[in-house]
C-alpha cells in the first residue's frame, strides 16, 4: 500500500509507462490546469504549485475512493450515518465534504486504534471477506 496524501505520484498501472497522477488528502484529483496521466515530466516548481492549489481548483475525483482501503465515500456514509459523508462526489460541495473528512479520519487514525476508513471499508464486503478473499471494489 502506498500513502499518496498530497502532490504528484508517478504510476505505471500499465507495465509499461510512468504517469503523473495528482493527489489530495490520499485521492487521486484532477486540477482544473493540470490533467492527470500525463507521460511528460512535471518540473518541481509546477508540482509545488499544484499541491498548494486550494481544493476549490480540484475538477474531480474521478474515482471518489481513498487510497487507504479504497473506501467510497458511500460505504463511510453507510457505516457512519452521523458523519455527513456524501455518496458521491459529483459535485464540488460533496468533493469538499469527502476531502475534509478522509483528512481527519487519517490523522485520527494515527492517535488512535480505530480506522474508520478501514471499518467501512470491512463493513462495505461482508459476504467476500468471509470467504477469505480480497473485495474488489464493488464486490459484497
Amino acid at each position: 500500500m502506498m500513502m499518496p496524501v498530497s502532490g504528484n505520484i508517478m504510476e505505471n498501472m500499465d507495465g509499461r509507462h510512468w504517469k503523473n497522477f495528482f493527489f489530495r488528502n490520499g485521492m487521486t484529483v484532477s486540477m482544473t490546469s493540470q490533467r492527470n496521466g500525463t507521460t511528460e515530466q512535471v518540473d518541481m516548481a509546477r508540482q509545488r504549485e499544484i499541491a498548494g492549489m486550494p481544493d476549490s481548483q480540484i475538477a474531480s475525483i474521478p474515482s471518489g475512493l481513498t487510497r487507504f482501503w479504497r473506501t467510497k465515500p458511500s460505504q463511510f456514509a453507510a457505516r457512519f450515518p452521523s458523519s455527513g459523508a456524501p455518496l458521491t462526489v459529483r459535485t464540488p460541495q460533496d468533493r469538499q465534504k469527502w476531502l475534509d473528512l478522509a483528512r481527519v479520519e487519517m490523522l485520527a487514525a494515527l492517535q488512535s486504534p480505530n480506522n474508520h476508513l478501514l471499518e467501512a471499508w470491512v463493513a462495505a464486503h461482508p459476504k467476500t471477506l468471509a470467504r477469505g478473499t480480497c473485495p474488489s471494489d464493488n464486490d459484497p
